[in-house]
């Protein structure tokens, strides 16, 4: 993955020097190890999205997720935000016996959701977790009384609609299909029609059991991506849209805590991988239609987000990077303790968000990793 461009990298770390210090000291205030004020910003990652449901894993054949709510209460005041108290925050508010202010809000986005109110399909989900520092607009007070020592981000992969994009590729789309993934990529929001194709196509259990064997892939490959794959992931990536995201959450961060005479350690996280790897079996039907090739494809999309994130902030002062891509080895989809939500939740409910979401171990895991990365045992 290619670096910004050097002119828009310089007049990022310009506008961080003018914030002040460098690395964890700043404004004459030295921010501990130890947090003990921690502000977590983020998405559905961050939210504890899928746990509330409360499902569980049927381990006899076919392996499935079972039972479950359709309606279950979140933690917070903003339903909508799908907040769970088994979120990595959560654990790691009590490891560090520290205050948390959590605003994550699942399906949040740079622009829908840190920046700018959350929305969608005309609700307002809740109001920006951070706000517009530029304009100084929607500025989220809550954030300022948290007086953070530690913000928590985890941020992108609904940038790119990474949950769509699985779903779709799990949907098995054929080259006679060519018209409607072209006008899936068309669509300012194509979430819905790829959620109500694929409920369309296996709308049960029986459905993905008696799903005939495809020998090849047409979409969702590294020879031919599709269309789906090109606007709504390389799209954004190729411009430079996510990584400058990055670094203006940074630069904004930074300044406020200037402003407040506290700026706070950043940590940002990367993302899980719940596909399973290549000497791992792919016979299970929380993977939908996936073929290998596809599974292979777009397990390497999950690691250019990666290389995105740590490329557009690194050197930057004051930030750190949790790796949790390893956070699930051995719980993946197809191992018989999965530690997160599959495709088969939507034969049990088809407005459910809990697939390719982490359960309460994997959210144990998660914040393990974060842990250590606070407690100076690992960085980027």
């Amino acid at each position: 993955m290619s670096r910004l461009p050097a002119v828009f990298a310089a007049v990022a770390l310009l506008a961080l020097a003018a914030c002040g210090g460098s690395g964890s000291r700043s404004g004459g205030d030295t921010v501990s190890a130890a947090p003990s004020s921690i502000v977590v910003l983020g998405d559905s990652l961050a939210s504890g999205e899928g746990i509330n449901y409360g499902y569980t894993y049927y381990t006899g054949f076919p392996n499935h997720w079972t039972g479950g709510t359709e309606n279950p209460t979140w933690a917070g005041d903003y339903q909508l935000c799908h907040q769970s108290v088994q979120a990595y925050g959560d654990l790691l508010a009590t490891a560090f016996k520290a205050d948390l202010a959590t605003f994550a809000c699942t399906g949040s986005t740079y622009e829908n959701g840190i920046a700018f109110d959350r929305r969608a399909g005309g609700q307002l989900y809740r109001p920006a977790q951070f706000g517009d520092w530029l304009s100084m607009r929607k500025l989220n007070a809550a954030y300022d009384a948290a007086k953070p020592d530690t913000v928590i981000v985890t941020l992108g992969a609904d940038d790119i609609h990474f949950a769509d994009i699985l779903t779709f590729c799990a949907t098995g789309y054929t080259l006679a299909d060519a018209a409607e993934v072209d006008t899936i990529a068309g669509l300012r929001d194509p979430g819905e029609r790829i959620r109500a194709n694929f409920t369309e196509k296996f709308p049960t259990l029986e459905a993905l059991t008696g799903r005939p064997q495809r020998l090849e892939s047409s979409y969702c490959t590294a020879k031919n991506p599709g269309s789906v794959i090109e606007s709504e992931f390389w799209d954004p990536i190729n411009s430079g849209e996510i990584a400058s995201h990055y670094i203006d959450l940074v630069t904004a961060i930074r300044a406020r805590g200037q402003r407040a005479g506290k700026v706070p350690r950043i940590v940002f996280t990367t993302y899980h991988n719940p596909l399973p790897g290549p000497s791992q079996s792919v016979e299970c039907l929380d993977l939908g239609d996936l073929t290998r090739d596809e599974i292979n494809y777009t397990r390497s999309l999950i690691g250019t987000l990666q290389d995105t994130l740590i490329d557009a902030v690194h050197g930057l002062p004051g930030v750190t990077v949790a790796d949790i891509s390893h956070a699930l080895d051995g719980h993946e989809f197809c191992t018989s303790d999965p530690w997160t939500y599959g495709l088969t939740v939507l034969a049990l409910n088809t407005s459910s968000n809990a697939p390719f979401h982490p359960t309460p171990d994997g959210q144990k895991a998660i914040a393990a990793i974060v842990e250590s990365t606070l407690r100076g045992k690992a960085s980027n």
